[in-house]
């Protein structure tokens, strides 16, 4: 049975109250910014990682509390900068020289901070890493999703465009469905100091009503469909029945590639009836602007989650008729 292990004490110059003295502070503060990481710091003085972080925290605002201007000499005295070891600089200068990195394709080589660390020259933990991010103006911010395209699929989305671009912007006129529930989809706010945020309660169950909608330059449209799957024989139906009573013959109609749009029927009821549609490029959900007013109604409903579906229906008619002209003409 191998022997156990001895604890290790803490230095002397740990107070009995727990508490880290100037001293060591100092010791802790100067080994940062000499380039150390906070494992090393932690290992060479036997203290746990998150002291360690706590300390450098606690010292970095009271070193920029003292350099704060004080109301008597505010007129007088300028901020001064931040002073760091010539370690520190040198690490950043390396650290902004490998963020400027491209590959072949124009892509940057390093996005993140684990990254960097596997190419830095120096051994540091990601947190100072972020650290010297911030300190060089970069932010971490989420990347967008966006749909995954070959490029043909590009070069269709081109040629749509081009197409777009020959018609008046007045006559085009952008269809979508979508789906509407009672839960509440805005999932961040503004938290007051020492508060925890407020709940967002969520129902699997919901009310759920699903919509069609059309819009354009001084053209809006918006139908709740009975049935819950759209097929191409109830989207001839809508089609009969709310569009082409309000379509002029200069529009121009855009759907996209949802199997009851492609359908042979639908695409043969919309020639026998004269309408004017542009081809839409496939995988291409992120061009029609009407996704733009989808996200703005379901930011702006405010209805219960326990409401019926009359409820919902009667608020997102609601919301969508207090949606102005000009923010419906400015996504086309």
């Amino acid at each position: 049975m191998p022997p156990k292990r001895p604890k290790l004490k803490p230095f002397s110059w740990v107070s009995r109250n727990g508490k880290l003295t100037t001293f060591l502070e100092g010791v802790l503060f100067g080994l940062h910014l000499h380039g150390a990481s906070a494992s090393d710091i932690a290992d060479l003085l036997r203290l746990g990682r998150n002291t360690v972080y706590d300390v450098i925290r606690s010292v970095e605002s009271r070193l920029e509390a003292e350099r704060s201007p004080t109301r008597d000499d505010s007129d007088t005295s300028s901020e001064e900068e931040d002073v760091v070891s010539p370690a520190v600089e040198a690490r950043r200068k390396e650290i902004l020289m490998l963020m400027k990195e491209k590959d072949d394709d124009g892509q940057y080589r390093v996005q993140t901070s684990k990254a960097l660390r596997i190419r830095l020259s120096v051994n540091v933990c990601t947190r100072t890493i972020n650290r010297d991010l911030l300190a060089l103006g970069f932010r971490w911010v989420a990347r967008p999703r966006v749909p995954a395209l070959t490029d043909d699929q590009r070069k269709k989305r081109l040629d749509m465009a081009d197409e777009l671009l020959s018609h008046d912007i007045d006559n085009l006129l952008f269809s979508d469905e979508s789906l509407f529930d009672c839960n509440d989809v805005t999932d961040r706010e503004w938290c007051r100091p020492d508060e925890e945020p407020s709940t967002r309660p969520t129902e699997r169950w919901t009310a759920k009503t699903h919509v069609w909608g059309v819009i354009g330059v001084k053209f809006r449209l918006l139908v709740f469909l009975t049935d819950d799957r759209v097929t191409a024989e109830n989207y001839q139906d809508t089609l009969k029945k709310f569009l082409l009573p309000k379509l002029k013959e200069q529009h121009i109609f855009m759907q996209d590639n949802a199997p009851a749009h492609r359908a042979k029927a639908t695409q043969e009821f919309l020639q026998n009836k004269g309408v004017r549609v542009a081809e839409w490029p496939p995988h291409s959900p992120d061009l029609n602007p009407i996704e733009n007013v989808w996200g703005i109604m379901k930011k702006a409903l405010s209805v219960s989650v326990h409401a019926t579906v009359d409820e919902l229906q009667e608020e997102i008619s609601r919301v969508w008729f207090g949606i102005s002209d000009e923010s419906i003409a400015n996504p086309v």
